[in-house]
């Protein structure tokens, strides 16, 4: 079985599709997939939100606030999470759609409208958004990103079980299709990817 992650922002228009198309390819490829969508937030990737919404990199309030929005939706997903993985999936996907496609600034107005749509449990949401839980669980997804070196999302990484050791990623707006290219290859046996990195020890 493939293993495959999913490197998001968790308010993004871009990984909001990626993240769709990717459930699509799932849904329809014969190979067995887990996947994982996973939060990314750094340095690096918020100035990225910050050019695509042509923000001056020294517009501080603007950072900061993008900062807060990233973090406090991306601690959410986690608390989501914890009720199941495909209502985490749901809850991202409805923050993503309100917040990235509808631009509404993250809220906890927008959160409990996703949380609706993803029937989650509010009284228990509500409690581990504000967990040490979550804070832990977000910050093991930055070390699971600094160890596969993500730097940027929309960003795939692929751990095939034929080669244990290694693994390769695809970035940017492609990674969907390049993943549906190497699946399909697979499948007749002709795949070679490039970029293969060695996985970390545990």
């Amino acid at each position: 079985m493939l293993e495959v992650y999913l490197f998001v922002n968790p308010i993004g228009k871009i990984c909001y599709q990626a993240e769709k198309d990717l459930l699509e390819l799932v849904s329809h490829t014969s190979q067995k997939i887990r996947f994982r969508f996973i939060t990314l937030m750094s340095l690096k990737t918020i100035e990225t939100v910050m050019l695509r919404h042509h923000l001056a990199l020294d517009n501080l309030e603007a950072r900061n606030d993008l900062s807060q929005q990233i973090y406090q939706s991306a601690i959410d997903y986690k608390a989501a999470c914890f009720q199941g993985k495909e209502r985490g999936c749901q809850f991202l996907l409805s923050v993503q759609k309100q917040v990235g496609v509808e631009k509404q600034p993250y809220s906890d107005a927008v959160a409990k409208k996703a949380a609706a749509v993803a029937h989650l449990d509010w009284e228990m949401f509500s409690q581990d958004r504000n967990s040490p839980l979550a804070v832990a669980s977000f910050h093991k997804d930055q070390k699971v990103a600094a160890e596969m070196n993500v730097t940027d999302h929309p960003t795939i990484v692929v751990c095939d079980p034929i080669n244990d050791t290694c693994a390769f990623s695809f970035q940017g707006t492609g990674a969907i299709k390049a993943l549906a290219t190497y699946l399909a290859e697979k499948e007749t046996g002709t795949d070679s990817v490039a970029g293969t990195f060695p996985l970390p020890h545990n």
